[in-house]
């Protein structure tokens, strides 16, 4: 399936493109069936504080990364249900794809 991406985020940077499961981050105005646009970036300092598309484990996420001291965990945007952030681990497999390109 090809998704076009809009202009207005191509130009800020999007070239991939995920699709949401689950309302974890409705209060960054992402919803369950959502696509979000994403622009590359494996640097976590850069992506400190921005809602991020990322593998831990075997699981592909799409949260808010939180860098604080050596504590790296990505949380949830919604505070109904509050989820539980996930905390990394130093045997958990980490992989940043990128930094989710959100319209203001």
């Amino acid at each position: 399936m090809t998704i076009e991406i809009p202009s207005d985020l191509w130009n800020r940077g999007a070239r991939h493109a995920a699709r949401a499961v689950g309302d974890s981050m409705v209060d960054a105005g992402i919803g369950n069936g959502d696509v979000v646009f994403f622009r590359r970036t494996r640097n976590v300092q850069a992506a400190r504080g921005h809602v991020v598309v990322c593998r831990v484990n075997s699981g592909i996420y799409i949260k808010r990364l939180v860098l604080e001291g050596d504590e790296l965990r990505f949380e949830s945007d919604n505070v109904a249900a509050a989820y539980p952030a996930i905390v990394i681990k130093p045997d958990d497999e980490v992989e940043l794809y990128g930094v989710v390109v959100l319209r203001n």
